[in-house]
């Protein structure tokens, strides 16, 4: 898994509170990443970034807050990896 500073960048200054149950990502949610693939409520194909490549979206419930995820799938047919590019948290 990719977890690049462009990705943090985009997710700390887009990703804020919306009025609407959204609330601010703060550091320790990143270490949430891991937990939230491993263990996750829902996966689902996404349609494809800007980029072109394939997307992943993951959810998970931890507490009252769900945790949305999406990554770009990277790589071929036997070395594929996934690039954070999105994360909210809703509560």
């Amino acid at each position: 898994m990719l977890l690049t500073p462009d990705a943090i960048r985009h997710v700390v200054d887009t990703h804020q509170f919306d009025g609407a149950g959204q609330r601010p990502i703060i550091p320790v949610d990143f270490n949430r990443v891991i937990q939230v693939l491993n263990d996750y409520d829902s996966a689902e194909l996404g349609n494809e970034s800007r980029h072109g490549q394939p997307t992943l979206v993951v959810t998970k419930s931890i507490g009252n807050e769900v945790y949305r995820l999406v990554f770009n799938v990277l790589g071929g047919k036997r070395n594929l990896s996934l690039q954070l590019v999105s994360m909210v948290i809703k509560t």
